[in-house]
C-alpha cells in the first residue's frame, strides 16, 4: 500500500535554528501514525509543513503523488482534516456553525472558482438539508448531543468542544486528518473516553490520521506507527514494542522510562 503523504529531505529554521533538520517521512493510508517527543523536537512543525501553514526551507512534500507547492496548497487543503488542543472553535459561531462553516464556504463561491479545486465536487454539499443530513451522521459517529449544537463554545465542555473539532474536520471526509495535541488540556477521564471513541472512530472510516502527542500511552493505544522525535529528527520508528525492547539509543529508552504511565498498559 502506497504512502498517502512523504516527505522527501524536508527541513525548517526558525531565526537560523535547526526546528526540523533534513528529514524523510512517510505516512501510510489507513492508518494512525503517532508523532511523539519532547517539546520543541518538531513534532507540530512536521504537522505545519504538512498542511503548507508553514514552508519549508527545502526537501519535497507529496500528497497522494503530487508535489505540495504554494501554488496548488488550494487543491490539497480540503482533502485534510486539522484538529488542534482546545479545539481552535470560532467563539462567535454555534457548534452547528462550526461545523459547517466550510461547506457552506464552498458553496458560496463562484463556479469558476469551483472548478479550480480538483476534488470539491465530490465534497461538496448541494443543499442546506444535505449539510444537516452529514451533521447528523457525525453527532452520532462522534457521541455529540444534538441538543447541544445551537451553543457557543463557550457554553461546551472542555471535551464537547473537541468532539465538535473533530466533527467540523471530518465535515468534508478527509483523505488525511492532523490532529496536534487535540486531548493534552483535557482532565484524565475525559482524555479517555475521547482516546476510545478517537480509536473506533478511525478503525470504522479507516482513516489516514497522523496525531502529536506527549504522552506515550496515548500513543501506544492510539497508534499504529509510533514515531519518537528528538531536536528536530526522528529518532526511532515503529511499534511500541520495538521502542521498548530493542530501542535505538539510549534517548530512546529514557524517554520511556521518564513515561511512567506506560507501565499501566
Amino acid at each position: 500500500m502506497s504512502a498517502l503523504v512523504e516527505l522527501a529531505d524536508v527541513s525548517k529554521s526558525y531565526d537560523g535554528s535547526p526546528a526540523l533538520h533534513p528529514t524523510n517521512f512517510a505516512v501510510e493510508r489507513g492508518k494512525t501514525t503517532v508523532l511523539i517527543g519532547p517539546s520543541g523536537c518538531g513534532k507540530s512543525t512536521l504537522l505545519r509543513l504538512i498542511i503548507h501553514l508553514l514552508e519549508p526551507e527545502s526537501g519535497v512534500i507529496r500528497f497522494d503523488d503530487t508535489e505540495i507547492t504554494h501554488a496548488n496548497i488550494g487543491n490539497f487543503r480540503h482533502r485534510i482534516g486539522y484538529v488542534i488542543q482546545e479545539g481552535g472553535l470560532f467563539p462567535h459561531l454555534t457548534a452547528r456553525g462550526n461545523v459547517l462553516l466550510m461547506p457552506r464556504y464552498f458553496r458560496q463561491i463562484r463556479p469558476s472558482a469551483r472548478q479550480k479545486l480538483d476534488r470539491l465536487k465530490q465534497s461538496s454539499f448541494k443543499s442546506e438539508e444535505e449539510m444537516e443530513a452529514r451533521l447528523r451522521e457525525l453527532c452520532q459517529l462522534t457521541r455529540f448531543p444534538e441538543k447541544l449544537l445551537d451553543r457557543y463554545p463557550l457554553e461546551l465542555s472542555g471535551g464537547q468542544r473537541q468532539r465538535v473539532s473533530l466533527m467540523r474536520a471530518l465535515m468534508l471526509s478527509p483523505e488525511l486528518l492532523l490532529l496536534d495535541e487535540p486531548l493534552g488540556a483535557l482532565d484524565p477521564l475525559v482524555r479517555a473516553s475521547l482516546q476510545r471513541d478517537f480509536k473506533e472512530i478511525f478503525a470504522r472510516l479507516k482513516q489516514t490520521a497522523l496525531l502529536v502527542t506527549h504522552d506515550l500511552a496515548e500513543a501506544a493505544y492510539l497508534g499504529d506507527e509510533i514515531v519518537l522525535m528528538n531536536e528536530g529528527r526522528i529518532v526511532q520508528q515503529g511499534s511500541i514494542v520495538d521502542l521498548r525492547e530493542r530501542p535505538a539509543n539510549s534517548f530512546v529508552t529514557e524517554f520511556i522510562n521518564a513515561q511512567r504511565a506506560l507501565t499501566l498498559l
